[in-house]
């Protein structure tokens, strides 16, 4: 093994000819020995991947944390911080928890194998390897990756309009009938006689002001939210759950 630093340089290539509309994606090659990642930033170049490389666990974290590539090659027998402890503090940091990582090792020892993938990695190539068979693998597991990401998306979409559709529904009550109280007196005034005073009793407007509260703070809960929970309500409407249920119970009379 040689000791050695994070390699500095980023070497980009665009899409092959015919498939101009797919960004490139960036994977970082984390190996002590400046052969293997050299010989496999040709291979990836090849198939239009940009590549950045470190030569130890330690670098490798760090350019990770810092890069957010979209895959990880990485070796095991490593100086400063070997390839089973950096897949371990990887997994642990939120933006890296699930990049893929692909060891690479000349480790050839089921236990190896068993301990990596325990700790996060998703596949292991023994070395020496095939080229054409860590591209296969490096492909398909971007491709795992980008529908992850779509899934993801979705889910967070989804999440959106619950909270909106939720959100909707909470409002609608108080504002309604604030808006009630309000056609109400529009109503008395327009047919109003000289000889009978329009009703402008403190209790109608304290109802106004009860509906308008109860909208305002379901907004302060919305801006304060963190976590959220939709129930199931009457017509397959779905409700917020942002009240305990004492609190919900007396909105609701």
């Amino acid at each position: 093994m040689t000791q050695g630093t994070a390699s500095r340089n980023v070497t980009s290539f665009e899409s092959p000819p015919g498939d101009q509309t797919v960004k490139p994606k960036t994977i970082l090659i984390v190996d002590d020995d400046a052969n293997n990642r050299a010989l496999l930033e040709a291979e990836l170049q090849l198939d239009g991947h940009q590549t950045v490389s470190a030569s130890d666990g330690e670098a490798g974290v760090s350019r990770a944390l810092t890069l957010l590539p979209d895959l990880i090659l990485m070796d095991l027998a490593m100086p400063r911080l070997d390839g089973f402890g950096a897949i371990e503090q990887l997994r642990q940091h939120n933006s890296t928890s699930l990049i893929p990582i692909i060891i690479m090792s000349g480790m050839v020892e089921v236990s190896h194998r068993v301990r990596g993938l325990k700790l996060g990695a998703n596949d292991y190539i023994c070395k020496p390897f095939d080229p054409q068979d860590m591209k296969a693998r490096v492909r398909t597991h971007l491709k795992l990756q980008s529908l992850e990401r779509v899934r993801q998306q979705q889910q967070r979409d989804q999440v959106a309009l619950e909270v909106l559709g939720a959100a909707a529904h909470e409002l609608s009550q108080p504002i309604s009938g604030a808006l009630g109280q309000v056609q109400l007196l529009l109503m008395l005034a327009g047919g109003n006689q000289e000889d009978k005073p329009l009703d402008l009793s403190r209790e109608r407007f304290k109802q106004i002001e009860q509906c308008l509260q109860r909208a305002e703070g379901v907004l302060h809960k919305l801006s304060d939210l963190e976590q959220y929970k939709c129930l199931d309500y009457a017509g397959g409407v779905k409700i917020l759950d942002i009240y305990t249920d004492e609190k919900r119970s007396d909105a609701d009379e």
